[in-house]
């Protein structure tokens, strides 16, 4: 019983107080600074490690998770691998239902936790439909992370706190907060924490174009040219490339591409959205790797674009703060490894990125 009743706290300390950087780069002639946190630090490297174990923490304080059982989980992928080696650590069996699209990486690194990968071909829908399903059996726990409010509150109670926190250090504070909308974890806690802080700092969400965004009206998009490029490309905005290489066309950012709006996220806690292309994202975070040395994921690349145009909008001196959610190990074997041609009108192609400044991490004593 001492087993089980300890270890998430054993844990607990490999998750959270996390670097973050500040981004230097030249937008638009004038060299620009935005603020992420590096979230590849984390025990399974990613974001969603602070969500996972605040969830498996809770489940056990309320019983809700005991000795014995199985957790189930849908996942297209960061959550199911902080699941599976959280779950194993503390001597569950663990049952993922994953689309059979996600990366290779994602499936070996889950199975290599020991985890049951139930790869599904009929889309994500369908493998939050099988594991409901399975967790409505005896002695199973389904934590439901895109309704579960213990997702929020683990960013509310680290993520937005290191945030501000880092930030007061240099003596910033932040005016906005950027990052893309998966289960919707991160915006909304983090969101609240700092709007506790800083009534108001503006909290922007980043949906890919490839889905429909979850607000119609009021979308932001990269180029702030009344969404000319949302929806349809213009004529003759390739930048001119006479090579035959081969180029891909990324389809989905992972992690990011639900056109579901999960039951988490209050629109009305968010401003506006912002609209970024697919391909822009994933050339952005192409570019982090091979300027910076800073391997990330394709949402991250989202983020930082995001973060770019917000802190364009509120201007040169605000103080935007984003998160790099995870590292491009994940995605080797994706677009992310690719040709991807630019465009003139992506943020990408109108960025120098020119360096960055690590800033201490802020050891916060987190009560679990």
């Amino acid at each position: 019983m001492y087993k089980y009743k300890t270890m998430p706290k054993d844990i607990a300390y490999l998750t959270g107080n996390t670097p973050m950087i500040e981004v230097i780069f030249k937008y638009k002639g004038q060299v620009r600074y935005v603020y992420a946190k590096v979230e590849n630090f984390n025990m399974t490297g990613s974001i969603k490690d602070r969500m996972q174990i605040n969830i498996l923490r809770n489940a056990y304080n309320t019983g809700e998770l005991k000795p014995g059982y199985k957790i189930v989980e849908a996942s297209s992928g960061n959550t199911a691998i902080a699941l599976s080696a959280m779950g194993t650590f503390l001597n569950h069996e663990v049952s993922i239902y994953m689309p059979s699209s996600e990366s290779l990486e994602r499936k070996q690194i889950i199975e290599s936790f020991g985890a049951k990968l139930n790869l599904v071909d009929s889309g994500f829908e369908e493998c939050l439909r099988l594991a409901k399903i399975e967790g409505q059996k005896s002695n199973v726990y389904y934590p439901d992370q895109f309704a579960n409010p213990w997702n929020p509150q683990a960013h509310y109670c680290t993520t937005g706190p290191e945030i501000w926190q880092q930030l007061k250090s240099i003596n910033k504070v932040a005016n906005a907060f950027v990052a893309g909308i998966g289960t919707g974890g991160t915006i909304m806690g983090t969101g609240r924490y700092l709007r506790k802080k800083n009534p108001y700092i503006g909290v922007f969400p980043v949906q890919p174009k490839s889905v429909k965004p979850f607000r119609e009206k009021g979308n932001i998009y990269a180029r702030y040219d009344n969404n000319a490029y949302l929806y349809e490309d213009k004529e003759n905005d390739f930048i001119n490339d006479d090579s035959n290489e081969n180029y891909v066309v990324p389809e989905s950012i992972p992690g990011i591409s639900s056109g579901t709006k999960p039951e988490i996220v209050n629109l009305n806690e968010l401003n506006n959205i912002v609209i970024v292309d697919d391909s822009d994202a994933y050339i952005m975070a192409q570019k982090l790797a091979s300027n910076l040395g800073m391997g990330v994921g394709p949402s991250s690349g989202a983020n930082l674009i995001g973060a770019i145009v917000i802190q364009d909008k509120l201007g040169l001196n605000s103080t935007v703060a984003t998160v790099f959610a995870d590292d491009n190990k994940k995605y080797l074997s994706t677009d992310l490894t690719k040709k991807i041609k630019p465009k003139e009108h992506y943020i990408s192609s109108n960025v120098e990125l020119i360096g960055v400044r690590s800033i201490n991490r802020i050891c916060i004593k987190y009560n679990f």
